[in-house]
């Protein structure tokens, strides 16, 4: 990991030099699952459905996998089976699992402290004085899945698996920052977005024109939106090719932000 500028962690890819001339990730992380038979067939349906943020019809998965339709039918019941996905409520297709975001969740608990250098939060916890938090996106939340407490005893703090809403925390901004502007404003419209306090950030165009600012800014704030008398301050963990894996969380009282 290495810090670049002001704003911004980056994980630093050994394998970068790797990755010029190639075909879009997805393409060919489908390709290489494909090719690995039945096993393969398996594993790369919940991939596919993951990146899509629509329910996903039988169509768009026989499409770019190139899988016969019977084999689709057959993969997709299995997972089915295993609650890795599930079939959509209101619209025709499919969508992620109970099971599967379950053990997705395990796992980034787990990696969390890989992923951010957990000696790294506890570092900024030490020289900020204060709890520091990181999180990730998880549908119209985010869960945190690490914690350093810092040296002043009374102040904001998440336990892990703790969950905060998107649009009224300076971490949730930063995370939907990342997203393109039509997904962006599909997932404002789509979530609930309930008033916490008085300076309450809920019309959806001005979340959206909040969102966007803290995009160009690289840095998300917060002053007292989610709790009273609670400021946030907040960076995106990012790759070297700009995919944002979550950001680490500072909250301060107010009479102690400066």
């Amino acid at each position: 990991m290495q810090n670049v500028g002001r704003n911004i962690i980056v994980i630093k890819d050994d394998a970068a030099g790797k990755h010029n001339n190639r075909l879009p990730q997805s393409d060919k992380r489908q390709s290489e699952l494909v090719g690995c038979e039945v096993t393969g067939n398996t594993f790369s349906l919940p991939e596919l459905i993951s990146m899509i943020f629509e329910p996903t019809t039988m169509a768009s998965i026989i499409q770019p996998t190139g899988m016969t339709k019977l084999t689709v039918h057959s993969v997709i019941h299995l997972l089915i089976d295993m609650v890795f996905l599930e079939r959509a409520m209101l619209k025709t297709g499919f969508i992620e699992g109970h099971n599967l975001v379950g053990s997705a969740y395990k796992m980034l608990r787990l990696s969390s402290p890989r992923i951010i250098q957990h000696t790294t939060l506890k570092g900024l916890a030490e020289r900020v004085g204060e709890a520091c938090n990181y999180g990730v996106l998880s549908g119209g939340a985010v869960i945190f899945l690490d914690l350093v407490e810092g040296r002043w005893l009374f102040g904001p703090r998440f336990n892990v698996g703790s969950r905060v809403p998107i649009h009224s925390t300076a971490i949730g901004q930063v995370l939907l920052s990342r997203l393109e502007d039509n997904v962006l404003t599909a997932r404002i419209h789509a979530i609930s977005r309930p008033s916490y306090t008085t300076y309450r950030l809920i019309d959806p165009d001005a979340l959206i024109a909040t969102v966007q600012e803290t995009r160009k800014i690289g840095i998300g704030k917060n002053y007292q939106k989610f709790m009273h008398g609670a400021v946030c301050v907040v960076v995106p963990v990012e790759e070297k090719n700009s995919q944002c894996f979550g950001g680490p969380a500072m909250y301060d009282p107010e009479d102690r932000f400066n």
